[in-house]
């Protein structure tokens, strides 16, 4: 039997298993990126909720800390834009769809 044959033979197998550790590994990186997407979002929105408890308990904030805290709640320059990079497999509590795996994420 030559080696020919037997690629031949085994070349569906090669092939699906292929097929199958590239999505794999493109599903584990598109969660953990978005892990670290809604860790961003949970980190501006704790931001913005201690500024408004300082303000409802009467706390006088300083223009420059005010300031300061609203530029470390925004997006990180240099960030995507686009409705806060929320797609809606996120949205609906961190699944990511079939599609998203195959053909990756639409920007």
């Amino acid at each position: 039997m030559s080696i020919r044959s037997k690629l031949t033979d085994h070349l569906g197998q090669l092939l699906t298993a292929t097929a199958l550790t590239t999505a794999s590994f493109h599903l584990l990186f598109a969660r953990r990126h978005a892990a670290a997407e809604r860790a961003r979002y949970a980190a501006r929105i704790t931001i913005l909720e201690s500024i408004i408890l300082r303000l409802q308990a009467g706390d006088q904030i300083q223009d420059a800390e005010l300031n300061k805290l609203i530029m470390l709640s925004r997006k990180v320059q240099g960030e995507n834009n686009d409705e806060d990079d929320l797609g809606d497999s996120q949205v609906r509590g961190g699944s990511i769809s079939w599609k998203e795996v195959i053909l990756g994420r639409s920007s």
